[in-house]
C-alpha cells in the first residue's frame, strides 16, 4: 500500500511538473501573442494617424486656395470700381453729385485702412461690400443680390 501511494504521489508530482512547464510554456506564447497584438495596434494607429493627417492636410490646402482666391476677387472688384469711379470723376467725363462723391471718398478711405492680417477681416470686407453697393446706388445702378457667395472652377 504504501509503494502504490509512494507511485501515486510521484506520478502526481511529475504531472505537475510537466503541467507546471507546459503552462508557463503557454503563458510566455500568450504574452508574445498580446505583445505582438499591441505592437500592430500601435503601428496601425500611428499609420491611420499619419494618413489622416496628411489627408487633412491636402484638404486644408486646397480649402485655403479656394477661399484665397474669392477674397482676391471680392477686394479685385471693389478696387477696380473705386479705380474706375475715380478716373471718371478726375477727366470730367461724369460729374458726381456730393453723395456719390462722400460715398467713393469714405470707401477709398475704408479700402486703404482695410488689411487681411486682422482678426475681422471678413467682416471688413463685407463692410467694403456693403459700402460699395451704397456708391452704386448712389450713381444710380441696380444693385442686386449676388446668386452665390463661391466661384465654381
Amino acid at each position: 500500500y504504501q509503494r502504490r501511494v509512494h507511485g501515486t504521489l510521484s506520478e502526481c508530482l511529475f504531472f505537475f511538473r510537466v503541467f507546471v512547464v507546459v503552462f508557463f510554456r503557454m503563458c510566455d506564447e500568450f504574452d508574445e501573442i498580446t505583445i505582438l497584438e499591441q505592437t500592430l495596434f500601435t503601428q496601425g494607429f500611428n499609420a491611420g494617424h499619419q494618413k489622416a493627417k496628411d489627408a487633412s492636410t491636402a484638404d486644408g490646402y486646397t480649402f485655403g486656395v479656394t477661399e484665397g482666391i474669392q477674397l482676391g476677387f471680392r477686394l479685385g472688384l471693389i478696387e477696380g470700381f473705386v479705380s474706375t469711379c475715380s478716373q471718371l470723376q478726375a477727366s470730367g467725363v461724369k460729374t458726381f453729385s456730393a453723395r456719390t462723391l462722400r460715398a467713393l471718398d469714405g470707401l477709398k478711405q475704408q479700402l486703404a485702412s482695410y488689411t487681411l492680417q486682422s482678426k475681422d477681416a471678413m467682416e471688413g470686407l463685407q463692410a467694403l461690400e456693403e459700402k460699395m453697393k451704397v456708391l452704386q446706388i448712389s450713381l444710380g445702378a441696380k444693385v442686386r443680390a449676388p446668386q452665390t457667395d463661391t466661384l465654381d472652377f
